[in-house]
């Protein structure tokens, strides 16, 4: 079964950031699947998690699935830096820090302008996405009507602050580093590193056990089946830029107007 979707870019302009920085030309991709209601109720706005770009998303959508286009208006934004929406790699001198508040703020504005949406009848998000969906709850409440969070927290607990900076060590070790998050040169043995790192976090421990039980035992993935397939494998197609900002993002995420 087929159902109606779109794609595009919306041009933001030049952005005064949260920090005070500047972005120039600042473009926010996006993919829509289904079709919006006369009345605009009908709208699930889907923002993309840590790494993710629109199409790693859409495995959720049909209408067998969570989100069913023949019911909902589903939008996916691309988060800044994902290298689909505005990202370091390319646009000259991306600012390090681009922020949840940023990434919300722009998100609402291009649902205003390319559909006349002003408001949404759910925000669901994984992991950074779901810090997305509690920045919209807590910035437009009037404008929310529910948010469905996955795996996700509405402030960056310190202990995961000190997960991702183990990640931004990691890179920053790399010989091809030149400071400020930008590399010479691509840093494979610190991608292969990192994405070792991050392999013990993206599933819970127990998927990793060789002795699962009861109703564990379907969501078992063996180690040496999981690593090849996940996160190192994941990597490639993230410049390593694109990946210290995204964690400089998430290690500054808090629901609410505040920076980090």
């Amino acid at each position: 079964m087929t159902w109606p979707t779109q794609h595009g870019r919306y041009d933001a302009g030049s952005l005064t950031l949260q920090s005070g920085a500047r972005l120039a030309g600042a473009r926010l991709s996006w993919k829509t699947h289904g079709t919006l209601s006369q009345n605009h109720d009908n709208v699930i706005i889907y923002p993309t998690s840590y790494g993710a770009q629109h199409p790693d998303l859409e495995w959720l959508i049909g209408p067998d699935k969570i989100l069913d286009p023949t019911r909902w208006f589903i939008v996916i934004s691309d988060m800044f830096g994902n290298g689909l929406s505005s990202s370091p790699s390319d646009t000259e001198d991306y600012p390090m820090l681009v922020t949840i508040y940023d990434n919300v703020q722009v998100q609402r504005r291009a649902l205003a302008d390319l559909f006349g949406i002003d408001r949404v009848a759910c925000v669901y998000g994984w992991s950074m996405g779901a810090l997305q969906a509690y920045h919209w709850a807590a910035l437009f409440p009037d404008a929310v009507e529910r948010i469905v969070v996955n795996c996700g927290v509405a402030r960056t607990a310190v202990h995961n602050q000190v997960f991702l900076r183990s990640l931004m060590a990691t890179l920053e070790a790399a010989p091809q580093h030149i400071g400020n998050g930008r590399f010479s040169a691509e840093p494979r043995a610190a991608k292969r590193a990192f994405g070792r790192i991050y392999a013990a976090w993206a599933l819970p421990v127990l998927r990793h056990s060789s002795r699962p039980t009861g109703r564990t035992a379907s969501a078992h993935v063996r180690q040496p089946t999981f690593m090849p397939s996940s996160a190192p494998g994941m990597l490639p197609i993230s410049a390593p830029t694109t990946c210290m900002t995204a964690i400089w993002a998430r290690r500054c995420g808090r629901s609410g107007p505040a920076c980090c």
